[in-house]
């Protein structure tokens, strides 16, 4: 996976009225370009060369898999930061490849060993950790990291820094961080640089006196946490509105407003199963080609931050349910968590059972609808979406695979598909589909429709025109102009709104409404 940045141009000065590639004025004195070279250059990891917390991401995924470790991991935290660094060290190691590297940080180390300069990579991240970082990259003469008795944070790795240069007689050196923890080291070193500095960070040097160049800054964190919580996928939702619509009742003012009310509680409540989801699999999500640009998975926002955040949303979805919804929409959202908790922790990675549980949480939205409005929802309707869904279910899984193929990967990613396994999941999910039609031509025939539709005859053109949007998505599928979540697609394509269109027409005109 590429490392993600914005380039070299982002790069700023604190000190605005000088050129750092020139000069650099430290507590050492004024300093030329060309003496760089017997100056060495040490860089931080967390924060500052990847975009995130090895720490973190470790108790991450201990935590997820107790089995791993997790009682041995709680065990430890008594026993000092240093010797819980090193069990954990045990439990967990990185993907070096995958991390969310700054190539901002990257080039510019990559240029100070063209121009010779020693560069050490010095972490507060145990020594194993730091060691595959730097096998990986191949750019550090030397690792200064922690061990099981010293942390080597702030002071500690100061100390650590100038040990290192009295050894080898340097008589400066130069110190790329990110946090306050570095502020003591940036007051002894001849060159200060920053890379995605923490809140305050910059005004802190700047009230010292001590000039330094940000080589790259931190993105804003209210827009990750905007695209973390995935409001484009929001539009899944208005199939809460189905029951509303097929009886005929949009009209009807507190419906609609209890269509609405459930609308958004739901659209909250989903967006803090995103949230747990995308934490969940943050190192998968590295390894896909897009969703490697996930707020968790690039860094962009803390790993801390995900149980706050989906706690908020899924809070405020639960107030709207119990202050303005009927008491059957939180057995409804109970359903839907619980049923989310499994296929985020065991189905998803199930083949073919993650399509059938995908299927059943699009099928609850449906339903879902019917009950904070009060309308009984018919079992051929339920069955009607249990089997249109799955087809959309394997669709997803049809394009994911797609992807796979073209970059010559034999498996997905944290799926329990592989490449070889397309035509069989086309074969399946266009059966699935024409089930749905051959359900809702039965449900064309029963005794229900005359209670609701004056002129059903009319209603026989939808199954033709859902024969033709079935394989139609499936062919456009097949050509790769589908995104890998055809339930979006098919609610922002403009065909597909065109058909929805004239399905409404047809059911309006049928009901005899008019």
């Amino acid at each position: 996976m590429e490392a993600e940045g914005r380039g070299n141009e982002a790069s700023a000065d604190v000190d605005s009225g000088s050129d750092p590639m020139e000069s650099i004025r430290g507590p050492g004195g004024a300093r030329r370009a060309s003496d760089r070279e017997h100056t060495p250059l040490f860089v931080d990891l967390d924060g500052t060369l990847v975009r995130t917390d090895l720490l973190y991401e470790a108790i991450a995924k201990v935590m997820l898999n107790p089995t791993a470790g997790g009682v041995r991991l709680i065990s430890a935290f008594g026993a000092g930061r240093a010797a819980f660094k090193q069990v954990l060290a045990q439990l967990y190691t990185p993907d070096a490849a995958s991390l969310p590297y700054c190539v901002e940080v990257l080039t510019f180390v990559k240029e100070q060993r063209q121009l010779g300069r020693p560069v050490i990579l010095a972490t507060a991240s145990c020594r194993q950790w730091a060691n595959v970082v730097a096998d990986h990259l191949q750019l550090f003469d030397h690792v200064l990291a922690s061990d099981s008795e010293v942390n080597l944070k702030g002071p500690a790795k100061l100390v650590a820094i100038r040990d290192y240069c009295d050894q080898r007689g340097f008589e400066g050196f130069a110190y790329i961080g990110d946090s306050r923890a570095d502020v003591p080291i940036w007051q002894h070193a001849s060159e200060s640089y920053l890379s995605m500095p923490q809140p305050g960070v910059v005004k802190t040097l700047h009230d010292s006196g001590i000039p330094a160049r940000v080589l790259a800054q931190r993105k804003a964190r209210w827009a990750a946490t905007l695209r973390l919580l995935r409001p484009h996928q929001w539009s899944k939702n208005l199939l809460l509105f189905v029951p509303l619509l097929l009886s005929h009742q949009l009209s009807n003012l507190p419906l609609l407003l209890h269509a609405v009310l459930a609308f958004v509680s739901f659209s909250l409540v989903a967006s803090s199963v995103y949230v747990v989801n995308d934490f969940v699999d943050f190192e998968f999500d590295r390894l896909h080609h897009r969703k490697c640009r996930r707020p968790f998975a690039s860094g962009d926002i803390p790993l801390t931050h995900a149980i706050p955040l989906a706690g908020v949303t899924l809070g405020a979805g639960v107030l709207i349910s119990l202050y303005f919804l009927p008491l059957g929409w939180l057995q409804v959202i109970a359903v839907y968590l619980l049923a989310t908790v499994a296929y985020t922790t065991f189905f998803k990675r199930v083949v073919i059972a993650d399509v059938v549980m995908l299927s059943v949480l699009y099928t609850l939205r449906v339903f879902g609808g019917g009950v904070a409005c009060g309308i009984a929802v018919s079992d051929w309707l339920l069955t009607f979406s249990m089997f249109v869904f799955a087809s959309l279910g394997f669709l997803k899984r049809y394009t994911e695979l797609q992807v796979n193929f073209e970059q010559d990967v034999t498996a997905s990613a944290g799926r329990g598909y592989e490449v070889d396994d397309l035509s069989l999941i086309s074969v399946m999910g266009i059966s699935c589909g024409m089930i749905s039609v051959v359900v809702l031509s039965l449900y064309l025939q029963s005794d229900e429709i005359d209670l609701i539709y004056q002129h059903k005859r009319m209603l026989w053109m939808l199954c033709p025109i859902l024969t033709y949007w079935i394989c139609r998505v499936w062919l456009l599928a097949r050509r790769k102009k589908v995104v890998d979540d055809p339930v979006a697609f098919a609610l922002t394509d403009p065909v597909s709104l065109l058909v929805a269109g004239i399905t409404g027409l047809l059911l309006f005109a049928a009901s005899g409404r008019w």
